[in-house]
């Protein structure tokens, strides 16, 4: 049975569901980690993080962090800086040092094989978001950050952001929908998101060319 499923299978027997699972080379030595986040039923937000080392010469090793006091629901494995090296992005909601108030934040960690520590633990985005995910969307060989946000009137809007060595920063902004319900990256460089407008739901495509937004 692949490992993925022995690993769900072992988490119904003990009363935890998978919230969150992220696959890519994090230790950049060409092979894959195996990243989740854990609930327990009836939990909204997860409890603990696990990285699982999927390596077949030397063992699957796995390693396990207690996030309940993060609150985290989402997990991503992505190369914000471009240099080579993978980042372990965790959304949770918290309060930050700097913004006292619970929210969604896009929290950064590093990885060096044997634990994760802080890369960034950013405030927020330009505004509050549902969701996110990480895609070179402009060939720049770098994941940028692209996230669904609420604006004032109840619309929302699809975000990109680039890493600028302190923080994301924003580069471009879809025009306003009535509502987005899904994100999500379906190959190098294509997104694809379910948007509502004159009140009917559809998905389109969202690609980035000179730092514009285009929609297909």
């Amino acid at each position: 049975m692949p490992l993925l499923l022995v690993i769900i299978a072992s988490a119904c027997i003990i009363n935890i569901l998978l919230l969150s699972v992220s696959i890519g080379d994090l230790g950049n030595d060409n092979k894959n980690e195996l990243v989740m986040i854990l609930k327990r039923p009836g939990d909204e937000y997860g409890k603990s993080l696990v990285i699982v080392s999927l390596q077949k010469d030397r063992g699957n090793r796995i390693q396990v962090y207690d996030m309940k006091n993060l609150n985290p629901w989402r997990v991503h494995i992505a190369d914000v800086d471009g240099d080579g090296i993978k980042e372990l992005s965790i959304g949770v909601y918290k309060e930050a040092r700097l913004d006292p108030v619970m929210a969604k934040r896009p929290f950064l960690y590093a990885w060096n094989g044997k634990t994760i520590y802080p890369k960034w633990l950013g405030s927020r985005l330009s505004r509050p978001f549902d969701d996110y995910v990480f895609c070179d969307v402009n060939d720049d060989s770098v994941d940028e950050l692209i996230s669904i946000e609420l604006a004032g009137d109840g619309s929302k809007l699809i975000n990109v952001y680039g890493w600028k060595g302190f923080g994301f920063e924003g580069i471009a902004e879809s025009s306003l929908f009535e509502d987005i319900s899904h994100i999500r990256v379906t190959g190098a460089k294509r997104i694809r998101a379910k948007v509502k407008t004159d009140d009917k739901w559809r998905w389109i495509g969202i690609s980035l060319k000179h730092d514009k937004i285009e929609v297909e």
